[in-house]
């Protein structure tokens, strides 16, 4: 035998390959099932672990959140003499050139907004008694009714040195998206009163809950007030302890709730009075830029979410993000940024999980919102309200401060002593035909 032929195994390599094949033919049947098996417990480990991963995304981020808390985020901001805007986040910039001095008064400033100037042929003579009232009432303030004229130079000049803002005003496709913005931007970067043109002033701005001894110590307890310069009290400025205030707007006390309001509890935002960047309104403005994005990116500008175009203007600007903001605000605050940023609207937890996509308020047990049992603040802690009540340094007002007289949700009477304001419900930012009249 050759040496060659020792080391040649090509007939033992075809019969190998020949009982293979009658092996499968054989048991062709007992094979399929097998590679079934297989690929199902491939199937349930690799999604079991898909599972794991996203829980443990879930869980990093929680990580990254917990401990940041928004109220403290760029306190030593103010020691920098710049900060780069290429090299900064939106919220230290926004904390940087508005920051938070809590020792300072609430500015005297009352803030509207209208299409055109009060002395313009055009305006409606319906809302001169009630933009007077604002005046009339609050004689050592200036209140500017701004028109949209000069909106937009506001914005512009204002948040010269944070482009998203400007760029988010001048991509919001609605008046009323404009209109909820701006007084967002206004009291975050003038503080004061903002207040909408079919509302009427019931009180002077400085006797309200705020600068009342009944309701709130007015700084006397606080150590901020040893801060306050002498420069500073002129004799009319309003100094509180109290950075910044909301009213209620509803209170629905129904199990079917969700198909009238955005939210169980809903703040509203015709009304709000503070000071100069506060947190809790930085934090609002962010997320309504990051929601902004979003909508552009997904090429849904112009494309109604939510259950029809009021919903989605509730869910972009409007009540529903204002009320999930300050839930969320407060727990992060309260616990000293250990709840993270929450679960409403703009929130890590809300985007993971393409809650945009939802087209009515989520529910859990006995009609409870869906994630209220995981906040230590919830609607729980505002319903029924009669009284005003301060979490931190911000005070919620009952529904009667700033929605008296409408006979429902435990709203009293204008003449009650914490009726401060009366809405009159024009829905100006609606079409005529769907105005009350």
């Amino acid at each position: 035998m050759k040496y060659s032929e020792i080391y040649d195994d090509t007939s033992k390599r075809w019969l190998s390959v020949r009982r293979i094949s009658i092996f499968m033919r054989k048991h062709k049947n007992q094979i399929f099932l097998v590679v079934i098996v297989l690929y199902l417990i491939f199937h349930v480990f690799t999604a079991n672990f898909d599972i794991f991963n996203k829980q443990q995304i879930e869980l990093q981020v929680s990580k990254e959140n917990s401990g940041l808390n928004f109220k403290t985020i760029g306190e030593d901001l103010s020691k920098k003499n710049s900060i780069s805007i290429e090299h900064s986040t939106l919220r230290e910039r926004m904390a940087y050139y508005f920051p938070y001095e809590p020792e300072k008064p609430i500015p005297r400033s009352v803030w509207q907004t209208w299409k055109c100037s009060e002395d313009d042929p055009d305006f409606p003579s319906g809302y001169t008694v009630p933009h007077q009232s604002w005046k009339l009432l609050n004689p050592k303030s200036d209140v500017f009714l701004i028109s949209d004229d000069h909106v937009d130079s506001f914005i512009s000049n204002t948040f010269a040195d944070i482009p998203e803002i400007v760029r988010t005003f001048e991509m919001l496709p609605k008046n009323i998206l404009r209109a909820d913005f701006f007084r967002y931007l206004v009291i975050f970067a003038r503080g004061g009163t903002y207040s909408d043109l079919d509302t009427v002033c019931l009180k002077p701005i400085d006797s309200w809950a705020a600068f009342d001894p009944k309701y709130n110590d007015n700084g006397k307890n606080n150590k901020s007030e040893e801060k306050i310069s002498k420069s500073d009290d002129d004799g009319h400025s309003m100094f509180t302890s109290v950075g910044l205030i909301m009213g209620i707007e509803a209170d629905p006390d129904r199990p079917d709730w969700a198909d009238w309001y955005a939210r169980r509890i809903q703040f509203c935002q015709w009304t709000i009075q503070g000071k100069t960047g506060h947190p809790l309104l930085r934090e609002l403005i962010i997320r309504i830029v990051q929601e902004t994005e979003r909508k552009q990116n997904m090429g849904k500008l112009k494309t109604v979410e939510g259950k029809d175009k009021g919903g989605d203007i509730m869910q972009w600007t409007g009540p529903a993000i204002f009320t999930d903001t300050v839930l969320d605000y407060l727990n992060n605050v309260m616990s000293n940024g250990q709840s993270g940023d929450g679960y409403g609207i703009g929130s890590k937890y809300w985007l993971q999980n393409k809650k945009y996509k939802v087209t009515k308020p989520e529910m859990g047990e006995n009609g409870e919102p869906l994630n209220s049992d995981r906040q230590e603040i919830n609607w729980k802690t505002f319903t029924n309200m009669q009284q005003p009540l301060i979490i931190d340094d911000v005070m919620v007002l009952p529904i009667t401060s700033f929605s008296p007289g409408v006979g429902q949700m435990g709203s009293k009477s204008i003449k009650n002593p914490l009726a401060y304001v009366q809405h009159l419900f024009g829905g100006t930012w609606k079409p005529r035909d769907e105005r009350m009249p």
